[in-house]
């Protein structure tokens, strides 16, 4: 049974390096019938060039890109951009966001289904779901997709990133605008909404579906019991925890088995973020917001908190939404 858990299987200082490099990796093509066995058979996928590690860009990176034409270009071999602004219409995205930005919906961004022997909520998306958003989108195996929002809070935002990472795509193609809409000039800022050609792109054309990603129940207890892995609760609140469910409609939802795992640690996964609070609370659109703390911030911070990074760790929390930022 897979469980939300994401996890980072790369040694040492790569959980805190995946905010700045990102490996080497390539698209491949020809279509196949199942997305947990992909296609093979290689295809041109390069990097916009000068942009094949940083994960995290600026915004004059990105306004490079607009003025080269690039955001939602048809049939540009030479590279294509797609902003997706993951937030909710109504009270972001339909008061303003960046010019050419496409409307990634929240309530979009994970489903409920059964992976084991209930169901489940708020899940990683499967197959067919994800390419109807590739396809929604426009996102081909030309495109470079910038993650951005109206919204500051990190979580559910940088579950975008890590549905495409699971789903294959490589570090190069995906980019993370630094402190989102909230570093944009408010004056440049729009609400016109972009007309885009949909794609006919699927997720079985990458051919590497990163299912060790993602960690099953059965692989945490392994892992707890070997003392292989560090898990961490990214809520950052100790125990005892008293967790609401997360299906909002039943009365008396709570997460069952409270507490934290055997060798687990807590750490707050806003700590990632410079200015985090004072983010949350600023209102309108274009108002200041955070930016991610640098590696090395990062890496002081673990340290003192007791984090043992020599080891592969485990990213948890309730529904997938806060590891999904920590894991980024």
């Amino acid at each position: 049974m897979k469980h939300l858990l994401f996890a980072n299987v790369k040694r040492g200082t790569a959980l805190l390096l995946a905010i700045l490099f990102a490996a080497t990796a390539a698209l491949t093509g020809c279509s196949s019938d199942s997305y947990d066995e992909p296609s093979s058979g290689a295809i041109s996928n390069v990097a916009i060039e000068g942009h094949a590690t940083n994960v995290v860009i600026e915004p004059a990176t990105l306004k490079g890109w607009m003025d080269a034409g690039l955001i939602n270009a048809p049939n540009s071999f030479d590279g294509r951009v797609v902003i997706l602004d993951v937030t909710e219409e109504a009270l972001y995205y339909s008061k303003g966001h960046i010019p050419g930005a496409q409307l990634w919906n929240m309530s979009e961004n994970y489903q409920n289904r059964v992976e084991g022997p209930a169901l489940s909520a708020e899940m990683v998306l499967d197959g067919p779901s994800m390419d109807k958003m590739l396809q929604k989108h426009g996102i081909d195996e030309r495109t470079t997709i910038v993650i951005t929002s109206s919204f500051n809070e990190t979580h559910k935002v940088l579950r975008a990133y890590a549905q495409f990472r699971y789903w294959g795509f490589p570090k190069e193609r995906l980019k993370v605008l630094n402190g989102f809409n909230g570093v944009w000039p408010v004056d440049q800022l729009t609400v016109e909404v972009p007309v885009v050609a949909p794609s006919t792109y699927s997720v079985r054309q990458l051919g590497t579906l990163r299912s060790d990603l993602r960690t099953s129940l059965s692989e945490m207890i392994v892992a707890v019991r070997s003392g292989s892995h560090q898990p961490i609760d990214f809520r950052g609140t100790a125990p005892p925890f008293s967790t609401p469910g997360v299906f909002s409609d039943v009365a008396g939802d709570y997460v069952v088995f409270e507490g934290l795992v055997v060798g687990g640690k807590t750490y707050d996964w806003k700590k990632f973020n410079v200015d985090y609070a004072a983010g949350k609370a600023a209102s309108g659109v274009g108002s200041a917001g955070f930016q991610f703390k640098s590696a090395a911030d990062i890496a002081a911070d673990l340290a003192l908190a007791g984090i043992d990074n020599s080891k592969p760790i485990i990213t948890s929390c309730r529904s997938g939404n806060i590891a999904s930022a920590a894991f980024f």
